[in-house]
């Protein structure tokens, strides 16, 4: 590749653009790219690019918020797949960083040790170099969630009615997504913009963004709102039944658990730097 690559650069060659040079068409999903002519799963370069920004700053010593290291976490999790879901890369990366930036929000600073450069530097080879695999060897790995048993699906309040039969805890997801502004194309306001959605076993709900709407409120506050409206529909469907709220905006989380003064509080679904 290399060799091709002075070939084309000494002739001048004019390349086509990034999405063609790929190896064959591909469907983007969570900002991994699938490739099915060749059934490999590759994390999105841009996300291999902030990542590799961000560790390369934390080695250098840089100030680091804990929003940013929660995010880049969020990533190294959802590229276990890429290491055979072995644990031993998370280790040291949690810890008292973790409780300290639950306890002072995401502006507060993360303070590493040795041994967190060790595990950081492990995932550097990672992010340079496993970026990816072969869908054969994402579905073998660990770090892949086996679904619920359809028997458990099937007898849910969601889908059998108020009276639950089985006690085991329900998942409802939020999420918030807006564009960043930009100068150009600012004619047609109604252009969508983003949106809202809620998703709990099979059942979602999702409310699109215009322009003119989204940048009323800041990203936090659209979570926070993605969050209240998923209490809001999903409450009496599974009122008397066990179930986790779960929320990817550190500000959301905190403040439903001041809310609720730590009892029943919303858990922590890790960012993936969508």
């Amino acid at each position: 590749m290399r060799v091709w690559n002075q070939v084309t650069t000494d002739w001048g060659f004019r390349t086509a653009i990034a999405r063609k040079r790929q190896v064959g068409p591909c469907i983007c999903w969570l900002g991994f790219n699938f490739y099915l002519p060749i059934g490999i799963v590759a994390v999105a370069p841009e996300k291999i690019d902030r990542a590799v920004y961000l560790l390369d700053n934390i080695l250098a010593g840089t100030t680091v918020t804990f929003n940013q290291y929660r995010s880049f976490i969020g990533l190294l999790e959802h590229m276990h797949l890429f290491v055979g879901g072995d644990r031993t890369f998370m280790y040291h990366l949690y810890g008292q960083n973790f409780h300290a930036g639950l306890r002072g929000g995401p502006l507060t600073r993360m303070i590493f040790a040795p041994r967190h450069f060790e595990a950081l530097r492990r995932w550097s080879q990672v992010l340079l170099m496993r970026a990816g695999s072969f869908f054969s060897a994402a579905f073998k790995s660990h770090s892949v969630a086996i679904p619920p048993l359809r028997s458990h699906l099937q007898s849910s309040s969601l889908f059998l009615g108020a009276n639950p039969i089985s006690d085991v805890p329900l998942s409802l997801y939020s999420d918030a997504f807006v564009k960043e502004r930009t100068l150009g194309n600012l004619v047609n306001l109604d252009d969508l913009h983003g949106g809202l959605g809620g998703y709990a076993h099979g059942y979602w709900w999702h409310h699109p963004l215009c322009r003119r709407i989204a940048f009323l409120l800041h990203i936090t506050a659209w979570e926070f709102m993605a969050y209240a409206l998923n209490v809001i529909i999903f409450s009496p469907i599974v009122a008397g039944h066990p179930s986790f709220w779960y929320a990817d905006a550190v500000s959301t989380i905190q403040t439903m658990t001041s809310a609720l003064g730590g009892v029943a509080a919303p858990k922590i679904l890790p960012r993936d730097f969508l």
